[in-house]
């Protein structure tokens, strides 16, 4: 696998993924701990904690996903806004898809 330069439009699509998982993280970290609110102290800061954890990282990979989904419609010979909005679309429902999953498993 080689890896591409990154392009003004892999740019835009990778701040505005982060920034859209960004604001949904502060949403979900917040719902989190309401729910964790009955939880005794330590399963509450183990499912506060591994959600944090789990997050941050679906953040870091939504970046690089963003990435590689503009350059794969650029590649194809698509128009580079269309490329950045598909990328940052999908890109934002992969995480909420993934934070949900998370959410679920950890609470169990």
């Amino acid at each position: 696998m080689t890896m591409l330069p990154t392009t003004r439009a892999a740019m835009v699509a990778m701040a505005l993924a982060g920034l859209g998982n960004l604001l949904l993280a502060a949403f979900w970290m917040f719902g989190a701990l309401l729910g964790a609110n009955g939880m005794d102290s330590v399963r509450g800061g183990r499912f506060l904690g591994g959600l944090a954890l789990v997050l941050a990282l679906l953040w870091l990979g939504g970046l690089v996903l963003a990435r590689h989904l503009t350059h794969w419609g650029l590649a194809r010979g698509w128009n580079t806004a269309l490329s950045v909005a598909l990328a940052t679309v999908l890109t934002i429902a992969a995480w909420m898809a993934l934070a949900f999953i998370a959410t679920v498993v950890l609470s169990a």
